[in-house]
Order: structure tokens, then C-alpha cells, then sequence
């Protein structure tokens, strides 16, 4: 690498990680003053002309929805990397090699093999936490960094290894659906939740923290991933929730839905008792902005009776958050959820990290890493994280269906901000 680009390398980093904090919004916690490793002046370069990166999203299964939003994002992140590549003189091209996880976990490993044996070092997702956690012993073993748009799972939350993510763990997003039950008056919440790793930490961090409000928190029926049927829960959850509604009163009593987007079917069938349409439903953000969901009729007709609302941790708006939003609206005729925003991000730290390294090698560019995020500001805001390397810090924003002229469309209702434990609603 020349002296002339090696410069030019030097200054897309400092604008792009120390300058781009000038659109900043207000973080929830203190900025710190940029502080960028650059390749010294002289060394040779390592790095290939075409930087690779993978994808694992699911384009299919229970979180097919959002898995086509992330693929879009992390394309879209791609074209405008080369853009900048090719106005700032840099002659390097980002190239993205996307493969559909199937919402499986079995299915994800597979995937990053295919990936790895492809040469491919650096993956943008998966998204699920069951899929994280298959594929971490591969990932690590082989010096693959990871980088999770959306997993949440606290048992993934460990230090010095390959997998990182772009998200807060669970343990916020309990306290949150907790504090909501709360605001919301209910006294007595039965949980309900998907058999696997995310769900059942999801499930025990919220029970946890309903009891800790002093809320009645019902551990209500667990359903296998492996099936489409949920008759038997939900025949279930409806007798728990008709003995609790002949004590108490149906306004004190809810229900809180760890899913994903088989959530739908769930709510369809639990749509056929009275007694769980006439009480409140809380969701998480496995389902929380679902297209699915608001183009099932049925489901969405529950939604509204219920008042169903659902979180998903995400940034307050800023100019570069609306532009890219207006792009996917352009392409997809809806605003995608949170997660799509941070696998654009995920792109440019990545490569931020690997031009800052010098070479294509996981192992420079995950201790470089966490000093690049600490200081770059995209369009989710400060992208700062913990000794895990997790997001340090999230708001939560709330998400309810609405039936607007004839259509059922996800409206926005509020934000919980975990740093001062308060939410602000429409």
C-alpha cells in the first residue's frame, strides 16, 4: 500500500468514526473523545482489493420477515461502502455473500461452513440466539468474528471470544416488559414462551422482574419450536387465565408473549377463546414491527382487542437513520425494525475495523474492534460496547397494531429509557 492511500485510508476512518459524531443525538451515556488505530506509515498492506463479507440471515422460518429486512441492509451498506471507496480514490470493493439460515440452528452452522470454506473471515448475523450459540464453537475455534444484529441472550454474553453484537442482552428487555405490566396496572401476567434458548432466558429474566415489581407472574405453558399447532397451549393458557379473570378481573390480569413470528399462529388460535381476547397482551422483539403478523387479518384483529403492544430495543431517529429508511420504504413499502439498522452499521464496523487493522485477519480486527465502535456514530447512534462485546446501552421503543382506513399497520406508542427507568408515550 502506498503513502498516498495509506493517507487517504487514515482520513475515511477519522470521518467516518470520529466526525460522523456531529449528527449526534443525545446517547445514554457519556461520549467518549475519538481515539482510532490507524495502520502506521510504511507498513505493507494485507488487505485483499475485494473485502468479504458474509451474511446469515434467515430468508425463511420463524423470522423470515426480518431476515429478508437485514439481507436488504447489509446490501445496501455494501453499494454505499463502494460508493465511498470509489469517490475517496480507495481501491478496495466490499462484496457481501448472503445465506439463508432457515431460522434453523442446525441449518446456521452448515451455513458458516459453507461460508469459511469459501475463505469468507467476518459474518454479519445470525440473528437468532439458538443459532448464535450453535455456530460460536465453530466461529471461535476457526477465528471467524461474528457479528449478531439482534441476539440477545444473556448466556451468550462472554468476553474475549469471536462473537459480538450489535444489541443489548435480555436482561434490559425483561426489566422492560416487567416495568410495562406495571404501567400498564396488571396485577397477575402469565408468560408464555418459545422452547429455546432465547425464550426460555427471555421468559425467566421477565418472570424475575415482574416479581421483583411485586406482580403475579405466572409461568404459563412453554411450546416446542419443532411445531405449528399450539392447540394444547393455548387451550392451557386460557384455563390459567379464566381462573385468574374470575378472581381478579380481567383488567388486572395479562398475558406477555416471548415469540417470534410464529407468534402469529398463536395469537390466531388464542383469538378463538373470549376470555384471553378480553385481556392485555404484551409481545417482545422477536415480533414487535412483524409484517407477518399485520397481514394475518385474524391476528391483527386480536392485536387491536387486546391492545396489544410489543418492544424492540432500538435508537431515536437522525438524519442518517431517516435517509436509510426512506430507501427501504422505496424498495419495501414498509419501515424494517430495528435490527436492519444495525446490520447496516455491523457493515461499516467491520470494515471500518479491517482498513484500521490493515488485513483481512479476525484476530487484529476484534481487538480493534471495540475501540472503532466506541467512537463511531451510524445510524443507530453510538454503537459503544461492553466488556462482552455487546451494546452497552438501548432504549426500548413500543409498538402497537392499529386498523388505519381498512388496514392493519404497526403504530408507534412509546419508549422506555433504561438508563432513567421511565417511559414516554405518544
Amino acid at each position: 500500500m502506498d503513502y498516498k492511500t495509506q493517507l487517504v485510508i487514515v482520513a475515511v476512518i477519522m470521518l467516518l468514526v470520529g466526525i460522523a459524531a456531529g449528527y449526534a443525538v443525545k446517547p445514554s451515556a457519556p461520549q467518549s473523545a475519538p481515539n482510532t488505530t490507524t495502520t502506521a506509515q510504511g507498513q505493507q498492506s494485507k488487505l485483499p482489493n475485494v473485502i468479504v463479507i458474509g451474511g446469515l440471515f434467515p430468508l425463511s422460518g420463524d423470522l423470515q420477515t426480518f431476515g429478508q429486512q437485514n439481507s436488504l441492509a447489509l446490501q445496501l451498506a455494501a453499494s454505499d461502502i463502494n460508493s465511498f471507496f470509489n469517490s475517496s480514490g480507495l481501491p478496495y470493493q466490499v462484496k457481501v455473500v448472503i445465506e439463508d439460515t432457515q431460522t434453523n440452528p442446525d441449518v446456521a452452522l452448515q451455513k458458516l461452513q459453507s461460508l469459511y470454506s469459501q475463505g469468507v473471515k467476518f459474518v454479519a448475523g445470525p440473528m437468532a440466539s439458538s443459532e448464535v450459540k450453535n455456530i460460536m464453537g465453530f466461529a471461535n475455534s476457526n477465528h471467524i468474528l461474528i457479528f449478531s444484529p439482534s441476539s440477545t441472550s444473556p448466556a451468550l454474553a462472554i468476553p474475549n471470544d469471536f462473537i459480538f453484537r450489535l444489541v443489548v442482552d435480555d436482561r434490559l428487555q425483561g426489566t422492560a416488559l416487567a416495568q410495562l405490566a406495571k404501567y400498564y396496572g396488571l396485577k397477575h401476567v402469565v408468560v408464555v414462551w418459545r422452547g429455546d434458548d432465547w425464550g426460555d432466558n427471555l421468559a425467566n429474566s421477565t418472570l424475575s422482574n415482574l416479581a421483583a415489581l411485586g406482580i403475579d407472574a405466572i409461568r404459563g405453558p412453554r411450546y416446542s419450536v419443532q411445531v405449528s399447532d399450539y392447540t394444547s397451549e393455548v387451550n392451557q393458557l386460557a384455563s390459567t387465565v379464566s381462573s385468574l379473570v374470575n378472581k381478579y378481573g380481567a383488567s388486572s390480569v395479562g398475558v406477555i408473549l416471548v415469540s417470534f413470528e410464529e407468534g402469529v399462529q398463536f395469537m390466531d388460535q388464542a383469538s378463538q377463546y373470549q376470555t384471553l381476547s378480553n385481556v392485555r397482551w404484551i409481545g417482545t422483539d422477536g415480533i414487535a414491527k412483524s409484517g407477518k403478523l399485520i397481514g394475518d387479518p385474524v391476528a391483527s384483529a386480536f392485536a387491536v382487542k387486546t391492545n396489544f403492544t410489543a418492544t424492540i430495543s432500538g435508537t431515536l431517529p437522525n438524519p442518517k437513520y431517516d435517509n436509510l429508511t426512506k430507501r427501504f420504504v422505496a424498495q419495501l413499502g414498509t419501515e424494517p425494525i430495528s435490527y436492519a439498522y444495525n446490520t447496516y452499521d455491523i457493515a461499516w464496523l467491520l470494515t471500518l475495523s479491517i482498513l484500521t487493522a490493515g488485513e483481512y485477519n479476525p484476530d487484529k480486527v476484534a481487538k480493534i474492534l471495540p475501540t472503532v465502535a466506541s467512537d463511531f456514530y451510524g445510524v443507530t447512534g453510538w454503537a459503544q460496547l461492553n466488556e462482552n462485546g455487546d451494546r452497552a446501552f438501548a432504549n426500548y421503543f413500543i409498538y402497537g397494531v392499529a386498523n388505519v382506513q381498512n388496514q392493519y399497520q404497526w403504530t408507534y406508542v412509546g419508549m422506555y429509557d433504561t438508563a432513567t427507568n421511565a417511559f414516554t408515550f405518544k
